[in-house]
């Protein structure tokens, strides 16, 4: 059985748990979110939005891509030979007609896979904002909901896309590095997994930092602490793009767990213990959400 309890101790905060038990813990977060989307009604339409622009944007790609293959057409003539230049010629454009296809569709559907949740937090920013402030709420149950200007809103959306691009581009860099490893036979796709995996899951552990306009020094300590539960979520998540027609459904599931984790921190001790000011615009947790699970 799994489930979620409150605790506001801190030093129940400062027991984590053990490196194996938080990766386990991480996995597990996609359905802890999943219960919580199902029983919170009022969070199903910031699932159903994202969900629509990352399909829709990346249908369009294909379809740009099925355009660009269908211009693609060999026409190679021979007559040699009486008729066997002619029937080589023949087997020739159809070897390329066909391979053009059997060549970009798996690497299409690979790009895609490696690229899905990054480029779709980037597509879908504005709305997994209110998605992960919603989520916030419904967690902490604050007292009062302050209402945010509109200025302000805006502002935290913008930033938020930019701290979303940036993380892309390392995301892009190390994957660049990790492509030499594909020449290892077998076990060469491993590297290229886990560093899709590590930034799926930091990126929407990002997405409740970035929309409380915390800068790099105030993520890196609760990265690092955190890095063992952000690597589980980041596995289990590229776990589920692999299962056919799920991978699309958790994009949301992602980033009410990102949230999740982010409410489970302590962040006025946390930044008490590292000498750091609240940045400005930034709304705390009202109170801390221990994830646990038995």
């Amino acid at each position: 059985m799994t489930n979620t309890n409150t605790n506001n101790s801190p030093q129940d905060a400062q027991q984590r748990l053990g490196g194996f038990s938080e990766f386990r813990l991480g996995f597990l977060l996609p359905y802890l979110a999943l219960l919580l989307i199902l029983k919170n009604k009022s969070l199903w339409p910031y699932m159903i939005i994202p969900l629509i622009l990352s399909v829709t944007i990346y249908a369009c790609a294909f379809a740009f891509l099925y355009y660009l293959l269908t211009l693609f057409d060999t026409n190679i003539q021979w007559e040699f030979w009486y008729s066997t230049g002619h029937y080589l010629s023949l087997t020739i454009n159809w070897l390329l007609d066909t391979s053009k296809w059997f060549i970009a569709i798996p690497l299409a559907l690979i790009t895609t896979y490696y690229s899905f949740a990054s480029v779709s937090q980037i597509i879908a920013s504005p709305v997994a904002d209110y998605c992960s402030e919603k989520t916030e709420n419904i967690i902490t149950h604050p007292k009062n909901n302050q209402r945010i200007p509109l200025r302000l809103n805006i502002t935290s959306t913008a930033y938020s896309l930019v701290e979303s691009i940036k993380l892309l581009c390392k995301q892009i860099f190390y994957t660049l590095i990790s492509l030499v490893f594909l020449l290892i036979p077998v076990a060469g796709f491993l590297p290229l997994f886990l560093v899709t995996a590590y930034f799926t899951g930091r990126g929407f552990v990002d997405t409740p930092m970035s929309r409380n306009f915390m800068r790099s020094k105030h993520k890196k300590p609760f990265v690092k602490d955190r890095k063992y539960l952000i690597f589980g979520l980041g596995i289990a998540i590229e776990s589920l793009f692999l299962i056919p027609g799920v991978g699309i459904f958790v994009l949301p599931i992602g980033i009410v767990s990102g949230t999740m984790i982010y409410c489970d921190n302590d962040w006025r001790k946390m930044f008490k213990d590292h000498n750091l000011d609240t940045p400005q615009g930034c709304q705390l947790p009202v109170k801390v959400k221990h994830i646990k699970s038995t």
